[in-house]
């Protein structure tokens, strides 16, 4: 009890509006620091899927590609990273398909694409496979074997990314070797 016969509440002269206020102020902030790094990360984060071909195209962007199939000299051309010693490149061409293109100039079959509709490209991506062989001998991943493959996937909420898988599963699929176009 204080002088004046009251009692007093919450431990030294706390009162608990204060201590709810401090408890919301500090909730407040780490929400706020949560969302500023998310936000953070959005804007740095590098364009997925077709949001590729939202910026300008970049002398980076262009692709010496061989004349086959595609013809990506007309294709808007956008680079999306490099994998396992390949460059990828998103492609789209004037016929509306969209591709996924790989360069790698020091390898027997140095290029490679495999391209799809808008439609097809937006339920499912696309997929290249590459062999062990594909892979460069200073880009290999320590303890693949022949009986593995590599899927690099690019689809229309994500970058480039890629997984190692049984190459059964690629054989299965029919997807090794498949849109390869050598150079002459």
């Amino acid at each position: 009890m204080d002088s004046a016969g009251r009692g007093r509440r919450g431990g030294a002269g706390a009162r608990p509006g204060v201590r709810l206020a401090i408890a919301g102020a500090v909730v407040a902030s780490a929400l706020l620091v949560v969302v500023g790094i998310a936000q953070l990360r959005t804007l740095t984060s590098p364009p997925t899927g077709l949001a590729v071909f939202d910026r300008e195209a970049t002398p980076a962007d262009r692709v010496d590609a061989p004349d086959g199939e595609v013809d990506l000299a007309e294709a808007a051309t956008r680079r999306l990273g490099e994998v396992l010693g390949w460059t990828f490149f998103g492609a789209r061409t004037a016929d509306g398909e969209v591709c996924l293109a790989r360069l790698a100039p020091d390898q027997a079959v140095p290029f490679a694409i495999r391209c799809t509709s808008e439609d097809e490209f937006a339920a499912d991506g696309l997929t290249e496979w590459l062999r062990l062989d594909d892979v460069p001998l200073a880009e290999r991943v320590e303890g693949v074997t022949y009986r593995e493959a590599f899927a690099v996937r690019w689809a229309p909420d994500t970058g480039l990314a890629w997984e190692i898988v049984p190459a059964s599963e690629a054989q299965r699929e029919h997807r090794i070797g498949v849109g390869v176009i050598p150079l002459p």
